[in-house]
């Protein structure tokens, strides 16, 4: 613009300015296009709200108004014009300039509305009136709403239905009051204006909205800005952790009184759970209940107060949630995150979210709206007409970090406060009250969320990205195991060691630091080293004795396996020469192998043991009748049929089998060709190792092109049998070119017995994978046959078909066709990426990571996979034992349903007897247990008892073991009725429930009971033990 255009718009005007217009880029206010940046949306919004200024209401006398840019008013006299920059390419030429010797007063938006005000005055010259910014910014919040009131109406496709007439007499009497200095009538008669404005928006939309702040919380906002939200806060939401108010009471311990205050005057609510945000979408089930306790306990200690909506800012949801919220109290949860990440959402803001389990719990799922963008407050009233068009509840959720508002943020939450134009603003508490049993149910399943962990950690340049997991997999299954070694060792005894649950609970934060640790701060061999303590403690509680190689005096006779487990194990161990192999008997499958190299196979019932004792006589073997062939009117005996080698090379491949598949290799490529059973016809899997660099001119993103080529260098067979057959293969993995990318080492191990071919893979990598790890990574790729085969995946430990192209699967992927199953076995790798029907890369190695390290599983026809899973990465629990001549095997727990897996064991202390119930809580097979109780019915009449002093209880010693509690999951998704049975005999089990519900009572026979699950459930159920005789 020249300098006479920029004269002519700073320039003032001794006319008195009697109207004031904003000049917008649109036809009609209908058609003002909200979608905007941020600066064009400032000036808009600063543009409006400044001219409700009420020194420039008592000048014009008139309600604020607007102008179309296209078009603007040619008649100068007595108008000033505020000009936002992204209208000026709308003006008419000469416009700016005028004519007839008459020019605009034109003042450039700019985007400071205290700016814009101080040139407004200093160009219209209005009446003075006193300075009071309070009565001031109520002016500003009337114009704002009256905005969004105007926008609203024509979003919903209504004509306005303002009474303008009463509205413009309310709002200059209100500056008129302000001009004599009477702030307390102005604001009456400011309220009276918003309750013209509410008139307006009940006629199209009569419901009550609701408006929700939430504050967010982080260790940088814990100073001064939290606290002047908290002491201005009367209707406000707090998203915070329990880590955070423990670092809120040592740092800002005023602060948290504050808090304490707002919560007990129900003017905050809180929002939150965890003690630390963790990732909890591929973590097992204990590990979240974890994290929630942990952090529960935090908001118990500094607040006295927990919270009753669960939230969480960065990603982490997942279905496994619902269930488990409501078993620790919550009421309801938020049903979003604010970075990266997907999941599902939709048109309603009030859900009920259906959990694993089938049942529902409620939620709210209306994304938030970020009040630190100006974007965000032009567009409102476009988000609230489609919340009013389309939403049952209608809902509005606000998020920002103290001190970080807009200022049109402010002038919403004063509009709120004067009356109900657009909603009123509540806290979570009274929001789930307020609106309980409301919202359609939605089922979503583990496909539809996505975490942003990976692409997150390589982008932070955070070492292990992939590696991290499987230490952490290894170390929690482990760590699970060692508790309830501890918990069958405190049943036995019937007693409970302190010190040792001291120590596991001190031990599990440790445990789940482990996926966000650096590589060596962890001790990995520390867990393994109290999983060997806790089985020797057991071991002699039940009666063997652990010998110890230094000692002369106790030499071993035999070897003692412990399973801590749900499910039955095979397990093949190494051998001593000093021992005499056990006899194939019993739990003993296979027992042999060349001097030096001597291996047992054997079965190990699941929560039990198998003692193997060195000598012995094998059973005999089963007769068979001696094969024959007939040819005609001959008859011959058919000579004794020689076994193949477990491992052996032939012409142009190398087989590796045992009685259940065969692995054929690719001489020339190092590659798996196939895997093959004896009962269907062709390769079931292929697999091999590659490179994935994507090639930029190839469009299709699982074609070969992406990949190197592998090229093995030679192969060595290791073990050819009679027990284990295991070949080598070291390669190499080329570009298309012709380059080295990386070096390989394959073993592929096959015991005889075993349904699983056990993977390890090292890597000798040349060439670092790209930025994108979903793209570019070192992986193990699997390709099977049949393309109407379905798969299958863990999410948590639940059993779930999947369609998604990126899994999060740490357990085991299921590849299932009409007639075989194949099972891979990640041993704890998180995370695959499918192409097509038929192929699946499970990833090794993206940048960042060191390890190379890594162990894989494939198996074949697993009828209970996470079982096979959990045994993978849990190695065999060992002990040396002596003065044992002959094997056994038993169990101390028993569950009768493999779909059904004990996730904890816990040993109950001795507690006060209850008083009997009037009668046992029964109810038919054929009602739900929660159709069955009626919270609505009548409480009992309360029963007379003699005045009489009560007796003194008798001390109880908590170390004394009455009972036992176990959670069980069902994790295929099948109703199931699963009996349990302890190795004491039972005088009571119960099934508890949450909330005011009693307790399910089960029926004891001896040291049976049968517990009712329903479909992926996870209960907690109670064992109290008959007294023993040296208790009674």
């Amino acid at each position: 613009m020249s300098d006479s255009n920029s004269a002519a718009e700073a320039s003032a005007t001794e006319t008195t300015i009697t109207r004031i217009a904003l000049i917008l880029p649109c036809d009609a206010i209908e058609s003002l296009a909200l979608d905007r940046p941020s600066g064009e949306a400032q000036e808009l919004l600063t543009g409006w709200t400044a001219m409700w200024h009420p020194s420039l209401l008592l000048a014009t006398k008139e309600t604020p108004e607007w102008a179309p840019a296209h078009q603007p008013p040619t008649d100068f006299a007595g108008r000033l014009f505020i000009l936002p920059e992204c209208s000026r390419a709308m003006i008419p030429d000469g416009w700016l300039e005028g004519s007839d010797g008459q020019a605009p007063q034109v003042v450039p938006a700019g985007k400071d509305r205290r700016q814009l005000i101080a040139a407004l005055l200093e160009a219209a010259k209005p009446p003075a009136v006193p300075d009071d910014p309070e009565l001031l910014d109520d002016f500003l919040a009337i114009g704002f709403c009256f905005f969004l009131v105007e926008l609203l109406t024509r979003q919903l496709r209504y004509m306005s239905n303002l009474d303008e007439a009463g509205f413009r007499t309310e709002l200059i009497a209100a500056a008129e009051e302000a001009a004599k200095g009477d702030a307390a009538e102005a604001r009456r008669r400011l309220e009276l204006g918003f309750d013209r404005l509410g008139d307006a928006r009940e006629y199209f939309y009569p419901i009550e909205s609701h408006l929700l702040d939430l504050t967010l919380v982080a260790p940088t906002t814990l100073g001064p800005s939290l606290q002047k939200a908290l002491a201005e806060a009367s209707s406000a939401n707090l998203l915070v952790t329990g880590h955070l108010i423990e670092r809120l009471a040592c740092e800002a311990p005023e602060t948290l009184q504050l808090l304490k205050e707002k919560l007990e005057k129900k003017k905050v609510s809180l929002i939150g759970g965890e003690y630390e945000e963790a990732p909890l979408p591929l973590l097992p089930p204990e590990a979240i209940r974890f994290h929630l306790e942990r952090g529960l306990a935090a908001f118990e200690q500094y607040l006295g107060y927990r919270p009753r909506v669960y939230g969480r800012r960065r990603f982490g949801l997942t279905p496994l949630l619902p269930p488990l919220l409501r078993q620790l109290g919550f009421k309801a949860a938020v049903h979003f995150t604010l970075d990266d990440g997907r999941f599902p959402s939709g048109n309603q803001s009030r859900i009920q979210w259906q959990g694993t389990d089938g049942r529902n719990f409620e939620a709210i799922a209306r994304l938030p709206l970020d009040v630190g963008r100006p974007e965000c407050f032009l567009r409102l009233a476009e988000r609230l007409g489609d919340v009013m068009d389309l939403d049952h509840t209608a809902t509005a959720v606000f998020a920002h970090w103290p001190g970080t508002e807009c200022e049109w943020y402010d002038d919403l939450r004063r509009a709120a406060r004067s009356a109900r134009v657009l909603g009123s603003f509540t806290t979570v508490d009274e929001y789930f009250d307020q609106t309980a049993m409301s919202g359609q149910t939605f089922q979503y399943t583990p496909d539809q969320y996505h975490t942003p962990y990976l692409r997150q950690s390589v982008s932070a340049g955070e070492a292990d990205p992939i590696s991290r997991w499987v230490r952490y997999y290894q170390n929690r299954t482990a760590l699970d195991a060692a508790v309830a070694l501890e918990a069958f060792t405190a049943c036995t005894t019937g007693r409970i060691d302190l010190d040792v649950l001291s120590y596991w609970r001190q031990e599990e934060p440790r445990i789940e630091s482990l996926h966000s640790a650096e590589p060596g701060v962890f001790d990995d061999t520390a867990m393994q080293l109290s999983l060997t303590r806790a089985a020797s403690k057991l071991a002699e509680t039940l009666g063997f004795h652990v010998a110890h190689t230094e000692s002369a005096d106790s030499p071993e006779t035999g070897r003692l396996l412990l399973n801590p487990l749900t499910g039955d194990r095979r397990i093949c161990l190494p051998w001593p020469d000093t021992i005499p192999l056990p006899a194939r008997a019993g739990t003993v499958r296979i027992a042999g192998g060349a001097a030096g190299n001597h291996v047992v196979v054997t079965d190990l019932p699941a929560m039990g043991f198998a003692l193997l004792a060195g000598g012995g006589e094998d059973e005999p073997a089963e007769s068979k009748p001696e094969a024959e062939t007939s040819r005609g009117w001959f008859r011959r005996k058919a000579k004794p049929k020689t076994e193949p080698p477990m491992a052996e090379e032939l012409e142009n491949r190398l087989v590796l089998r045992n009685g259940h598949c065969e692995v054929v290799f690719d001489k020339y490529k190092g590659i798996i060709r196939g895997i093959n059973d004896y009962r269907t016809r062709g390769p079931r899997l292929a697999q091999q190792v590659a490179l994935r660099i994507p090639d930029v001119t190839e469009q299709d993103a699982g074609d070969e092109a992406h990949y190197t080529i592998p090229a093995a260098d030679s192969w060595q067979i290791t073990s050819a049998g009679p027990v284990v057959g295991e070949i080598c293969c070291q390669g190499r993995l080329m570009s298309r070119e012709g380059k080295r990318m990386a070096g390989f080492r394959q073993t592929t191990r096959l015991w005889r017995g075993s349904r699983v071919v056990e993977i390890e893979i090292t890597l000798e990598p040349d060439t670092e994978p790209g930025p994108n790890p979903w793209n570019s990574y070192y992986a193990v790729r699997f390709a099977w046959n049949d393309a109407t085969a379905n798969l299958y995946r863990s999410a948590g430990q639940l059993n779930y078909p999947t369609d998604t192209n990126l899994l999060e699967a740490p357990y085991f992927i299921d590849v299932r066709t009409a007639e075989a199953r194949t099972t891979l076995l990640p041993n704890g790798l998180p995370y695959h990426r499918r192409f097509g029907l038929r192929r699946l890369d499970t990833l090794l190695r993206v940048r960042g990571e060191t390890a190379t390290t890594f162990r894989l599983g494939i198996g074949i026809d697993v009828a209970h996979p996470l079982h096979a899973a959990l045994s993978e990465m849990l190695p065999p629990i060992v002990l040396p034992v002596a003065g044992r001549s002959s094997s056994a095997s038993g169990w101390l727990f028993h569950v009768d349903h493999r779909n059904v897996l004990a996730t904890h064991w816990e040993p109950l202390p001795a507690r006060p007897p209850e008083p009997e119930p009037p009668a046992t809580e029964t109810y038919p097979e054929d009602v739900g247990y929660d159709e069955y109780w009626d919270p609505e019915s009548p409480p009992p009449e309360p029963v007379e008892t003699p005045d009489t002093p009560a007796p003194e209880p008798e001390p109880i010693d908590p170390t004394q073991v009455a009972g036992l509690r176990v959670r069980l999951l069902e994790t295929d998704g099948r109703t199931t009725r699963v009996g349990l049975r302890a190795l004491r005999p039972l005088v009571k089990a119960e099934k508890l429930t949450e909330g005011a519900r009693p307790n399910l009572q089960l029926e004891v026979t001896g040291d049976r009971t049968t517990v009712p699950l329903g479909a992926r459930e996870w209960a907690e159920v109670e064992l109290w033990f008959a007294p023993a005789p040296s208790d009674v």
